[in-house]
Parts: C-alpha cells; sequence; structure tokens
C-alpha cells in the first residue's frame, strides 16, 4: 500500500494497538471517525494514543486517515467517478471539500 503517486511504503508495524486502529480506519475511511473514537477503541486517554501513533507510523491519525481517503479518492477518480460521487464515497461532505484536500497535497 503506498500514499499518492509516489512511492511511499507504509511504515511496518508490529503495535497491536495501531494495527486495530489502522483496520478500523482502511474498513471504515469514510464513515465520520474521529480521533477520540480511535482512542477510546483502543483504551487510551487521546493525547497518548495520538503520541503512539505517531512514533508508529510517523504521522498522527487524523493525517493518516485523511491521507488515506484521499488516496481512495484518487483511485475512484481515476476509475471514472465523480467528484461528487468520490466525495460520498470517501467520507467527504461534498465535492468542494474533496477539491480542497487534493489541491492541498499538491501543495504541500
Amino acid at each position: 500500500l503506498t500514499l499518492f503517486d509516489e512511492t511511499m511504503p507504509l511504515p511496518f508495524h508490529t503495535d497491536e494497538v495501531i494495527c486495530r486502529s489502522l483496520e478500523t480506519i482502511q474498513k471504515d475511511y469514510n464513515m465520520p471517525i474521529t480521533v477520540r473514537s480511535l482512542a477510546a477503541q483502543a483504551g487510551f486517554e487521546e493525547n497518548y494514543f495520538i503520541r503512539r501513533f505517531r512514533s508508529t507510523m510517523h504521522q498522527t491519525p487524523y493525517a493518516y486517515l485523511r491521507n488515506y481517503r484521499l488516496m481512495q479518492a484518487k483511485n475512484f477518480l481515476r476509475a471514472g467517478l465523480s467528484m461528487e460521487e468520490t466525495a460520498a464515497k470517501v467520507g467527504y461532505a461534498s465535492a468542494s471539500a474533496l477539491t480542497r484536500a487534493l489541491r492541498q497535497t499538491k501543495t504541500q
């Protein structure tokens, strides 16, 4: 699994808590997932969970979720779905919100 167009492999991880969180994100990325809900699912206080996730994945849980959604969005767009259909499939409120998010990734 890579993020976006660059070849950026995900870091190898052995932290079972983080693995479960990644599975949740990858399964439910189109649902309203919050860092708070991921932390609660893991049984940790939110700030501790963020630090633990970041130390394993080298990015925050929110950044990972956002990147995963955008990666899926690019796949749907390449497959010919409209921006509106894609936004709905990946959990964005509107096509314009998805468009802004995609533009921001190009400028970073």
